[in-house]
């Protein structure tokens, strides 16, 4: 199968690697779309049989709400349109990359699949307003549009629902561990 996955940053870049590493070694076609952190337009490289594509995005200084960046992707509908792939998953739905990843795949025709790795930060009161806020009107129009939704936790599973999610489109599929490692 071939998966694009869609993901405006890594945190931790040698486990986004190694995930999407193990991942192609099981026979799987992996593309990874990431906000470039420099101001070229787009950089394309391999790492093992893992393509990856860092995308010029606007960057708009959220530090307040614990992000350094809080990414736009450019040009992102032209690049998706020259991608064979035939599922999309995407990272995260407090981005705004989410809503044009999604908006996109669903434009080519192609499942995409929304995973969530916690729903909201507590922020302080304000924040966490604009927060539900943010959920309940752009994330209810999201969750209605994907495929899926991979959660982590059963509490992501039950946030998700109170905020618009139908619980049939929802998978609780835990982050695997590496036995031999651990």
């Amino acid at each position: 199968m071939r998966l694009l996955i869609v993901s405006p940053y890594w945190t931790y870049p040698e486990v986004a690697i190694e995930f999407l590493t193990r991942i192609a070694e099981r026979g799987h076609s992996i593309i990874a779309i990431k906000a470039c952190n420099e101001p070229k337009s787009v950089v394309f490289y391999k790492v093992g049989n893992v393509i990856i594509y860092e995308i010029q995005n606007l960057s708009i200084s959220a530090k307040v709400l614990g992000q350094k960046r809080y990414p736009y992707f450019l040009n992102f509908n032209e690049i998706l349109k020259k991608l064979d792939y035939d599922v999309m998953i995407v990272q995260l739905p407090l981005f705004l990359t989410s809503l044009q990843a999604l908006r996109m795949g669903r434009k080519m025709k192609k499942p995409v699949i929304l995973e969530v790795h916690g729903i909201y930060a507590d922020r302080g009161f304000v924040l966490n307003l604009a927060q539900k806020a943010y959920l309940r009107v752009v994330g209810k129009w999201i969750f209605g549009k994907t495929s899926l939704i991979r959660c982590l936790t059963q509490q992501d599973a039950r946030d998700l629902i109170r905020f618009g999610a139908s619980p049939e489109k929802i998978r609780i599929i835990p982050n695997a561990v590496d036995t031999e490692k651990f």
